[in-house]
């Protein structure tokens, strides 16, 4: 009886020292054949660096655009060492300015690469851009030897591993959805805790293949890194569970499998939940939410949210900042039935596909874990839902998937002629797209020009665009981008905000009242909104409104512009001479002194 030996998967997993798998392995042919000759991974992951340069060169010549001028342009707390410390010790929007009381973001790491940008480039763009480009390097660095590492776990045949790293290497480098990551200064979080995710799951796939103390102190260490750079990192000790349950698959009964792999991952668990309590000491809380929702209405939109992140993996074409996603109520909706029968389709083709392939399995875990924590839509704000950043580090998964695809590909003879071109001509259509959703980013007014383009139907987009219109004195087609925008949305602060300011500016006094009392009623904390109501009222001929308005501006704002001159003026005009001198008298050290002078001297001579 001839026996037929089947290839043992079991035994790949713990490799003798002679076949273990270097972390930093060095660079062989690998056994498709492209084109005339075979194409070593080192070339391949050259091209990957190299066309990365190329596909991302133009971002040396963008500006600062959106929440830069929060967390960059205008943040004093990164322009000193000396508020290093309390990046450690309270909120993100604490140390980054603005007035956000929703979110409870701790990101202490990201804080520190802004201190150290700063401190290297003051406000030069191009250089921030070039340093944000260099992280998109490593990344893609990282990304080959992750892919290399989830191969050897996965038991893949050895021959075609390298192949297959740095094909999905080549594709994680212009994948056009992290055009936005890379391009987006504020966004460096993304960029970083990619880094220290992927070099976490380097370091503790090594330590399975052998020399397992300095390889778990190393993941250990960057896992922890990685929840300092941003909080979604969490998930990492989910994937690591994972891994764990897929290596044993077969080897013992479901229980005890999974007895073992929560052993096995308790160094990670005890990272995160160290984690959770420097959070919570720190914010007061574990997390935040954005809006009170029925969990139904969490469920029905899942859909939507899943299908929008699996449709922009494999084309992602049309990229903006913002989108038409919104809450889905109904689950008879258009809105529900697509998306859920689409991504259903999905979903089980990725079962059966992970049932035949460990190396699937770990793959689809890599998509779907890290987007876990952004699919609870109760933490997003309700205009902003969705966004292509989110994908930079789940994309690593889906590059894994197609790295085995193409490579399969060009391991069937019938194929072996076309190979270069199978591999080299899906990655030349990516950077291509990706060069072409780079372009957005150069500026605020062609950001939200395209994102309105992709998503007319977003009032924050409409009301974005406004802005920067009224910057420019491009009034009337702000003022008509503010009216569809409130008509869309009229529950707006920004819009109703923009709204009355616009009008102040044009001269309907009415409505600038009307919508500036509507922006209070939005959201109460906002300073801006009482100084601009008091300034409204005064110049109405309201004295007395003006006044007590611009006595609660000054009370909560006290340096706000011009506060204590007009003030001072409506006090003025209702013969309250003394406390009016009080104001001006504020005002000397202001912002217009020889104002304040000559109110005070006009005084004196009554």
């Amino acid at each position: 009886m001839h026996r037929h030996h089947e290839p043992n998967s079991v035994s790949l997993l713990a490799p003798s020292p002679a076949k273990s798998l270097a972390v930093f392995p060095s660079a062989r042919p690998f056994a498709p054949h492209l084109g005339a000759r075979p194409l070593s991974s080192r070339l391949l992951l050259g091209l990957a660096l190299g066309l990365s340069l190329l596909c991302y060169a133009q971002v040396w010549r963008f500006n600062f655009v959106y929440d830069d001028d929060y967390q960059i342009i205008n943040n004093a707390n990164i322009q000193s060492r000396g508020h290093l410390r309390h990046y450690f010790t309270s909120p993100l929007w604490a140390n980054a300015g603005g007035f956000d009381h929703a979110t409870s973001y701790y990101r202490p790491l990201f804080l520190v690469w802004l201190r150290l940008n700063y401190a290297l480039f003051k406000l030069n763009p191009a250089c921030w851009h070039a340093s944000s480009l260099a992280l998109h390097l490593l990344a893609v660095w990282l990304a080959y030897l992750a892919a290399l590492r989830l191969l050897a776990l996965a038991a893949w045949n050895a021959g075609s591993r390298r192949a297959t790293a740095a094909v999905a290497a080549l594709i994680f480098a212009l994948h056009p959805a992290h055009a936005e990551p890379v391009a987006w200064l504020s966004a460096a979080s993304e960029l970083l805790l990619a880094i220290f995710f992927l070099l976490a799951f380097v370091a503790y796939a090594a330590s399975r293949s052998g020399g397992k103390r300095p390889w778990v102190a190393i993941s250990l260490v960057s896992f922890a890194l990685a929840l300092l750079a941003k909080e979604t990192a969490i998930v990492f000790m989910l994937l690591v569970l994972g891994c764990e349950l897929a290596r044993a698959a077969g080897e013992a009964s479901i229980p005890r499998r999974l007895g073992r792999g929560l052993v096995s991952s308790l160094p990670w668990s005890g990272i995160a939940v160290s984690y959770l309590l420097v959070r919570r000491a720190v914010l007061g809380s574990l997390g935040h939410t954005q809006a009170r929702l029925e969990p139904a209405v969490v469920l029905k939109t899942l859909p939507e949210l899943l299908w929008f992140y699996a449709r922009h993996l494999f084309w992602p074409w049309r990229l903006a900042e913002f989108y038409d996603v919104f809450y889905v109520n109904s689950a008879r909706s258009r809105e529900f039935v697509v998306p859920a029968l689409a991504t259903t389709i999905v979903v089980l083709a990725l079962v059966a596909w992970a049932r035949r392939s460990r190396a699937a399995l770990m793959a689809s875990l890599w998509i779907l874990l890290p987007l876990l924590p952004v699919l609870d839509v109760a933490l997003l704000r309700f205009n902003a839902l969705v966004a292509d950043r989110y994908l930079y580090l789940p994309s690593f998964g889906f590059c894994v998937l197609a790295g085995v695809l193409l490579v399969r590909l060009t391991e069937m003879p019938q194929l072996r002629r076309w190979s270069l071109a199978i591999v080299l001509i899906p990655a030349a259509v990516m950077g291509a797209f990706a060069a072409r959703q780079l372009a957005p980013w150069e500026n605020d007014l062609l950001l939200y020009e395209n994102a309105v383009a992709v998503a007319p139907h977003n009032a924050f987009a409409r009301t974005s665009l406004a802005t920067q219109l009224i910057l420019r004195s491009e009034n009337e087609r702000a003022l008509r981008l503010l009216e569809e925008s409130y008509a869309i949305d009229s529950y707006s602060w920004m819009t109703a905000f923009n709204l009355g300011y616009l009008e102040f500016s044009l001269g309907d006094l009415p409505q600038a009242e009307r919508f500036f009392r509507r922006a209070i009623w939005l959201d109460p904390h906002n300073r801006n909104q009482f100084l601009m109501l008091g300034l409204t009222q005064k110049r109405r001929g309201n004295f007395a409104a003006a006044a007590a308005t611009l006595e609660k501006t000054a009370e909560i704002w006290p340096d706000a512009p011009l506060v204590h001159l007009s003030l001072g003026e409506a006090l003025e005009r209702q013969g309250r001479y003394d406390q009016a001198r009080a104001e001006y008298e504020k005002e000397l050290s202001g912002q217009d002194p020889a104002a304040a002078r000559g109110a005070l001297t006009r005084l004196a001579s009554r």
